[in-house]
């Protein structure tokens, strides 16, 4: 494997895909588009550095597919992750982007969350600076 480093994002709207292609070291990711991937074939090998980006439905709830990769998400541990994504805030406090709420829930206990960052619509430059920074601390 060429790169330590990979992406795995979710993404309808196309808002939670924009931000990562924002990276300025991009070309140094793996990147999986998990909407056109089967979710028996989502594999996070042994990277060491991982970001997952996802869109919130609803209520704080992740996309389906998440459900259906759960092994696989229980499956790591001792790895260092990102969370990313976007949700609409006028479901309040606690359900905007709750879907990475659920997903930090479930890593936490094997992993290190290094960042979640919750945004909404089409990222903002100061979004965008802030996903950059949280990813270059990741290193």
């Amino acid at each position: 494997m060429t790169s330590k480093k990979a992406a795995y994002y979710f993404s309808i709207t196309g808002n939670t895909k924009s931000l990562l292609q924002q990276l300025n070291d991009f070309e140094e990711w793996d990147v999986y588009d998990l909407n056109g991937m089967n979710p028996e074939d989502v594999d996070f090998k042994d990277y060491e550095t991982i970001l997952i980006g996802t869109l919130t439905l609803g209520r704080g709830i992740p996309p389906v597919f998440f459900r259906q990769i759960l092994k696989q998400l229980q499956g790591l541990e001792n790895r260092k992750i990102g969370l990313f994504g976007s949700g609409q805030s006028h479901y309040g406090d606690e359900f905007f982007c709750g879907a990475l709420d659920v997903i930090e829930d479930l890593l936490k206990v094997k992993n290190e969350i290094s960042f979640k960052l919750k945004f909404e619509s089409y990222p903002t430059p100061s979004v965008i600076d802030e996903f950059k920074q949280l990813v270059k601390g990741m290193e």
